[in-house]
């Protein structure tokens, strides 16, 4: 959380992958989702999830 990492080129370089199309040079900010409350049991089918990329989208 304390690294500062400002473009996108320093971020794959962290990351150890390619850096795709996207110049070296571009300038990247920190986003940080809030949590989500899950209440409920595990088997609740009211939740969604929060996105499709998320770690908690209940899985088929």
């Amino acid at each position: 959380m304390s690294e500062q990492i400002e473009t996108w080129g320093d971020l794959v370089e962290r990351a150890g992958v390619g850096r795709g199309e996207t110049p070296s040079d571009t300038p990247v900010t920190k986003l940080i989702s809030a949590p989500v409350p899950i209440t409920g049991s595990g088997e609740s089918q009211d939740f969604g999830g929060c996105g499709s990329a998320c770690g908690c989208v209940p899985q088929a």
